[in-house]
């Protein structure tokens, strides 16, 4: 497997900039986006950094750049989601493309592997679901109805702007089927993206039209599900993460995946079996071990957006990225009644401590880690009184410790010593 395509990075967070500053600064990126796309007036590496505080690297690589960017406030990321997330479909769009200076050849993808990569996206979609639960309420479904569609272009380039006039064209062509939809293009090798050009590393991407699109491309042909040589599941499994947690694309809701790779770490992925049942995650590609298929790493909430999480160290990367959507133990869980709601708490078997909450005749939202970063030993006991929440527990040192929440929010970010 080659490592320049494990190491393509999202562009999300590029394209929302550029699509800021043409409606907040058109005179630096203009209305009508450029057909060389957006990296033709700002590079795709200074755009994906004009959102956070330090334009060191603008100002001293492009100070013309640096003046006129020197009033605009970019809407500053979160770690936490407070817009609705994705309740939806998946809708994949199948475009072949002729290409008018290569004598009329037409590049697509394959049946077969537009196939694999939906069965790839029905098994994948659940698991993502289960860890966009920390986020907010969530659903996935996969259309297994593909939407063919045909385009011509005089070269193998296109960028960001034709293709949402094409998502918005399928979308408008296909009625009802869209209804809380988003649209699903597998770029072939061979056909750029402008917008994602895999020669400047990119992997894929999300945002939104009339609808939510993700653009993803792929590298080769002979898919497979577990997709051993890199071809496609780590782009779509990052790009579907994404749009769960931030479907609407506008500067509320994080982008989860980047955190956990390959844009500020090394990736973190997440390996599950056939039936679907989580085995490890691990930042090696391939594992040592035998896996059915895999998706990308989703950080947990309480942690920073990229660039600040990769200054953090490995251990707390690692804390951050590195467990699963289903919690796996040893020993008895605890439970405790706040108000309508129940909430039970478990030892993983690398002794975090996980909860999850439910309002009575509701299910699960699904097992989350308490905050704090702590480690425990034994069955955690809890209790509720009025609206507030309390979990204890011994500590790997043998000390009884103490976190406590309040119903509905989030736990301390430190266990206290229990005297």
């Amino acid at each position: 497997m080659s490592t320049q395509h494990q190491n393509w990075i999202c562009a999300t967070r590029a394209i929302k900039n550029a699509r800021y500053l043409q409606k907040v600064a058109p005179q630096i990126m203009p209305e009508i986006e450029p057909a060389e796309g957006f990296d033709s007036v700002i590079t795709l590496q200074l755009l994906t950094q004009l959102h956070g505080p330090d334009r060191t690297n603008v100002s001293s690589a492009f100070p013309h750049l640096a003046e006129l960017l020197k009033d605009v406030e970019f809407p500053i990321p979160a770690a936490v989601a407070t817009g609705l997330l994705f309740q939806g479909t998946l809708i994949f769009l199948h475009i072949s493309f002729t290409i008018q200076d290569q004598n009329n050849a037409v590049i697509s993808i394959s049946n077969q592997d537009f196939n694999v990569a939906m069965d790839y996206a029905v098994r994948a979609s659940r698991p993502i679901s289960q860890y966009a639960t920390q986020y907010g309420p969530n659903s996935i479904n996969v259309s297994l109805n593909i939407i063919p569609y045909n385009v011509t272009l005089p070269t193998a380039k296109y960028n960001d702007s034709q293709l949402q006039a094409w998502v918005n064209d399928a979308a408008s062509q296909s009625g009802g089927r869209v209804t809380n939809c988003c649209i699903v293009v597998l770029n072939p090798p061979g056909v750029v993206n402008t917008d994602g050009d895999p020669a400047k590393g990119v992997g894929g991407y999300h945002s939104a039209a009339n609808v939510a699109y993700i653009f993803s491309n792929v590298w080769g042909q002979n898919f497979t599900l577990a997709d051993e040589h890199w071809l496609y599941a780590g782009n779509l499994s990052h790009e579907i993460a994404e749009t769960v947690v931030d479907p609407l694309v506008n500067g509320v809701n994080p982008e989860v995946c980047d955190p956990c790779g390959p844009n500020c770490a090394s990736t973190f992925l997440d390996y599950f079996d056939d039936a679907g049942n989580y085995i490890a995650t691990s930042q090696a590609f391939p594992p040592s071990f035998p896996y059915s298929f895999f998706i990308n790493g989703i950080i947990k909430p309480e942690y920073g957006s990229c660039p600040t999480f990769a200054m953090e160290s490995q251990a707390d990367q690692n804390f951050a990225c590195n467990y699963g959507p289903i919690v796996h133990t040893d020993v008895a869980p605890g439970m405790a009644g706040v108000g309508n709601n129940v909430y039970f708490f478990q030892k993983g078997l690398d002794g975090r401590v996980f909860y999850n909450r439910a309002v009575l005749g509701q299910a699960g939202l699904g097992w989350i880690v308490v905050d704090g970063k702590g480690l425990i030993s034994s069955t955690p006991a809890a209790a509720g009184v009025g609206t507030h929440l309390f979990v204890a527990a011994r500590g790997l040192d043998g000390n009884l410790w103490l976190n406590q929440a309040d119903l509905g929010g989030h736990f301390n970010n430190f266990w206290s010593p229990m005297q």
